[in-house]
């Protein structure tokens, strides 16, 4: 009786072990599908910033103005609109390494998955992207989706990974935002030339002897 109990509990963690490796090489092969695949050409929801597509299977729950909730098949997930990777690819110019961040507590957390590459975006130009999917304590899986100018976050289960990446790369993809605009709200360097630039004005107007106070009584007058 042992060695039966024995036997169906190997089996039992070979087949798990299996099980996690064919999911492994199935979001491999379905993330280098998605990169490959062209972006929906129009979008369907519109914010101050940035406007994209949402596909029909997904519901939106709440929204700010850099951030959204979503629904998908019952699982929840956010989306964070990030504009300083704007900043930085479309007024700075530079090239910039992404670190994840775990924000995972109560509990020991490993990590089960990751890769990266690029895609295509609505822009017609190509962009970065990072999936780091960590395994928490109660089976549930955490999911990282980093696509440059938005990233994603969702708990869920093994099954509904896919689905639900295929959902964030057409969100993803189908991104349009209005550089000037979030240049002139985030950019630093915007804002302090804008300060130097008042400053310079007001240096022109002082004048070259007497006070402050005769400046502000001509300007009254």
């Amino acid at each position: 009786m042992k060695k039966v109990a024995c036997l169906m509990l190997t089996l039992l963690l070979c087949g798990c072990q299996v099980n996690e490796t064919d999911l492994k090489n199935e979001l491999t092969s379905e993330l280098n599908e998605l990169s490959d695949q062209d972006p929906v050409a129009y979008t369907t929801m519109n914010k101050p910033l940035y406007s994209y597509y949402l596909p029909k299977d997904v519901g939106r729950i709440q929204s700010n103005p850099l951030s959204s909730l979503f629904m998908k098949d019952g699982v929840k997930f956010i989306m964070n609109f990030n504009p300083n990777e704007v900043v930085i690819h479309d007024y700075y110019q530079m090239d910039t390494v992404k670190v994840l961040e775990e924000t995972v507590e109560n509990g020991e957390t490993a990590l089960f998955y990751e890769a990266g590459g690029t895609f295509r975006g609505s822009d017609d130009r190509y962009h970065e992207y990072k999936c780091q999917i960590t395994q928490l304590d109660d089976g549930s899986y955490l999911l990282l989706l980093d696509m440059e100018y938005v990233n994603f976050t969702a708990i869920l289960k093994a099954v509904q990974i896919q689905p639900l990446i295929r959902s964030m790369f057409i969100i993803a993809k189908s991104l349009q935002y209005d550089s000037n605009e979030v240049i002139a709200q985030y950019s630093l360097r915007s804002s302090s030339e804008s300060v130097m630039s008042d400053l310079e004005e007001f240096n022109q107007e002082l004048p070259d002897s007497g006070s402050l106070s005769e400046l502000i009584d001509q300007q009254e007058e």
